[in-house]
């Protein structure tokens, strides 16, 4: 069996040469292969009045290059539309009706990956279909069964840094864990040879490391690639450490994709596993999305004890050798344990989505799911469905969902509460997706809450194009005609929802029937289901609602809810209702406060002191376990009463903040203070344009970027500032550490730690109180609580 995992053009301005990427599967080993075949180009026009493409047709014909091969298509009954064959470079030879502005089906690269998908079957490498062949229907698209995926091999990668806080990034250990090897390498000057059923080997420079673990993934060949947080940091920080790493089934390095949101790298011809990118997009529900939290592994050695270790083994000390490959061996046995935890559920979205893992981990649900609805208008209609998105606000069906719901709130601390996910919308269309969403279906009924819940977003979705749809064809953003669909609509109405259906060949809602689905009972099936939910949450006692999870307590039908497309339970257990919208839940019985469920509430995200971090987390470790509420409350009132008499240590009251955050911030704020001073020199053009630029920077900061903000430093350099603003602009550039420690001083500022001459005690007093005010209240000396 041959099945595709990456397509894309030679060039991706001329000629017509493409890249596959083609995975085989036999008796005898699964290997890679990568094959070059000429794949012309299409040029679409949109959809055209008959008699308007007949003219454009007859007027092409007279224009064009012999060996441009040009059609006519029909696109529904009244309109059709030219489509064009050649070479990408002849695109300036066409009318500006082919040029691909705001196009995607004229992007080179996503025309390939919507004909040739992740997992298309193919004869065999040398056999590749035309896109004519696909885009006609004469070769029929099969795609490589979920076991073909998920029992293919895998390698986990996985590194430890040194010198990262001076910006002197050096990679002294790293872990290789397949099925034929299991290896650790470092740079130590130790000739210990096997720890734990590891192999020890030593590499002597960066580059040898490259070259160590090209070989090992180019002989082992494996089809995934796990870690936790691989792309982004693993697969850069080797690359751009050893300048010798070409993991890529064509010896390519690792490639970085623009992509918004989380970081894409590609290593191409495998299919990389990123599990703190899935379960950032997929399960982002506990307080962190460490290694050390989902795995459950607890992580010995802190960066700072970390880096004692390094210095000790580096001098001789053996010990501290051993305790580091310890450690370096835990992190690639989690991060194993973890990818092939989501594994299943991870190539179950992919095919469904015709995409990569890769995009799937990198993603967000939403882009995805639109990809996907575009590329099925593009096989079915043979152009890009124009003006159908809107882009008026942000999305989510989940939002929708919560503000249909019946809400109900109790405040404390309540036992026996059942954690749910509902799904109204997925429940309505349930006989809708009998056949397409078959995979994500069968995945929901035979895997864990996490799986559920991961398998049950995505369903939604893939459902949140057409809810989406029907709410700009109807006119109703709030979704009111989801509680009660009008009863006629308009003739136009009519017609653009028959078009959405009929061009998408969305099938019966009514599974014995085969033609298009009626999209008039569409609102009315998923009102009955959201009545139905509402009717079912009527019998139990509302506690809360997050952004995603409702919280009921009574005698809930898991197995009802979860069969029939309703939802899924996390389980039942002990909750901290402390607001609308903010309730920190415990189903699974966790010890570990990270590990507990958080909505509306973060004791790590937003400026926190480390006092506030560490005594929250103790607190709720002390609830949860179920220590009296007056104890609990008398352990608050003695470590705040320290904390505000300054009786804490100093780092207590430190705030970590980034480095490139605080001093972009800093510089930002002189700029418009100067500017606003009478005797400036700082002109108005380079306020403005500095403004528009700061606009685009995040955690990197790009060549361009960089030198367009120099550029506008420089228009400064009259002003007495300038000496300030240019070491500000140093710190940006060279942010180390990545990290640092803030501290609010006595006029309230917050400043780096060696700034600050001492903690403002008021002023924290003051942040601690209101941080802590919502605790205090369900900790009421007499507090009565359900359960309690």
């Amino acid at each position: 069996m041959f099945f595709l995992t990456y397509v894309e053009p030679v060039n991706l301005q001329q000629g017509t040469e493409t890249l596959f990427f083609v995975r085989e599967q036999s008796p005898a080993g699964n290997r890679s292969h990568v094959v070059i075949h000429n794949i012309s180009h299409y040029f679409f026009t949109p959809p055209l009045l008959h008699d308007d493409v007949s003219a454009l047709t007859e007027k092409l014909k007279k224009s064009i290059p012999e060996n441009m091969i040009l059609e006519e298509k029909r696109y529904n009954a009244r309109r059709s539309f030219v489509r064009i064959a050649g070479s990408k470079e002849d695109l300036p030879l066409l009318p500006a009706l082919f040029h691909p502005q705001n196009e995607p089906v004229n992007s080179p690269s996503r025309q390939l990956r919507w004909i040739y998908s992740p997992g298309l079957l193919l004869e065999s490498p040398d056999k590749i279909p035309t896109p004519d062949d696909i885009l006609s229907g004469r070769v029929h698209r099969q795609y490589a069964p979920l076991e073909a995926l998920v029992n293919d091999s895998a390698a986990v990668i996985d590194i430890e840094m040194e010198g990262w806080q001076k910006g002197q990034e050096h990679i002294f250990m790293a872990v290789y864990l397949s099925p034929h090897q299991k290896i650790i390498f470092h740079d130590l000057p130790f000739d210990q040879q096997e720890q734990e059923g590891f192999l020890l080997q030593q590499f002597s420079s960066p580059q040898d490391l490259g070259e160590k673990l090209t070989r090992l993934l180019h002989e082992d060949d494996p089809l995934w690639i796990y870690g936790h947080n691989v792309m982004k940091y693993d697969q850069l920080k080797i690359r751009d450490c050893t300048g010798a790493y070409f993991p890529a089934t064509d010896g390519h390095y690792p490639v970085t994709k623009s992509t918004q949101g989380l970081g894409r790298v590609l290593t191409k011809g495998r299919f990389t596993l990123d599990t703190y990118a899935y379960y950032f997009n997929y399960g982002n529900l506990l307080a962190n999305g460490s290694l050390g939290t989902l795995s459950l592994q607890k992580r010995p050695l802190s960066h700072a004890q970390q880096a004692l270790r390094v210095a000790e083994a580096r001098r001789g000390n053996s010990d501290a050798f051993q305790e580091l490959v310890q450690y370096c061996i835990g992190d690639g046995l989690a991060s194993l344990e973890l990818a092939e935890g989501v594994k299943e559920s991870a190539s179950r979205i992919a095919l469904h989505f015709r995409t990569s893992p890769d995009r799937v981990c990198t993603a967000g649900k939403s882009t995805t799911a639109e990809d996907y609805w575009q590329r099925r208008h593009f096989l079915i209609k043979g152009t890009s469905p124009r003006s159908w998105r809107t882009r008026e606000k942000p999305f989510s069906l989940d939002q929708l969902t919560n503000s249909l719901l019946t809400k109900g709130f109790v405040p404390g601390i309540i036992d026996d509460v059942h954690v749910l996910y509902l799904t109204p919308f997925i429940a309505g269309t349930r006989d809708m997706l009998v056949r397409r969403a078959a995979m994500l279906r069968q995945g929901i009924e035979k895997t864990d809450p996490w799986g559920q819940y991961a398998l049950l977003r995505a369903l939604n979705a893939d459902i949140s194009f057409l809810v989406q749809e029907y709410e700009r064809i109807v006119g109703d953003v709030e979704g009111a005609h989801f509680r009660a669909p009008p009863s006629e609509y308009s003739e136009q109405e009519k017609a653009a929802l028959y078009c959405l259906f009929r061009y998408q060949q969305i099938r019966s809602i009514d599974a014995d029937k085969s033609y298009p689905a009626d999209p008039l009972s569409f609102a009315s099936r998923v009102a009955a289901a959201i009545t139905r939910t509402n009717a079912a949450l009527s019998q139990y006692t509302p506690i809360n609602q997050g952004s995603t999870l409702t919280f009921v307590r009574g005698n809930v039908e898991v197995q009802q809810l979860e069969e029939s497309g309703y939802g899924c339970s996390f389980g039942q257990g002990k909750v901290l209702s402390l607001r609308p919208g903010c309730v920190i839940a415990n189903p699974f019985h966790e010890t570990n406060p990270a590990r507990f469920m958080y909505q509306g509430y973060s004791f790590e995200k937003g400026r926190k002191s480390n006092f506030e971090k560490r005594v929250v987390k103790e607190m709720l470790t002390q609830l949860f376990a179920g220590e009296r509420v007056d104890s609990i409350r008398a352990y608050l009132d003695g470590e705040v009463s320290d904390f505000s008499a300054g009786r804490k240590p100093d780092e207590e009251y430190y705030i970590t903040g980034k480095t490139r955050t605080y001093y972009l911030s800093e510089l930002t704020r002189v700029l418009e203070q100067r500017s606003e001073k009478s005797n400036h020199h700082i002109p108005l053009a380079a306020l403005q344009r500095y403004r528009k630029v700061s606009r685009r920077l995040g955690n990197t900061l790009s060549p361009s970027t960089r030198k367009e903000l120099q550029a506008i430093l420089e228009q400064c350099r009259r002003d007495f500032s300038f000496p300030y603003l240019d070491e500000l602009w140093e710190k940006v550039q060279h942010p180390f550490p990545p990290t640092l420690n803030l501290m609010i001083d006595e006029l309230g500022r917050l400043m780096p730690v060696p700034m600050a001459a001492a903690p403002g005690l008021s002023q924290y007093a003051a942040k601690v109180r209101k941080h802590l005010a919502e605790f205090y209240a369900i900790l009421k000396p007499a507090q009565r609580t359900l359960g309690w």
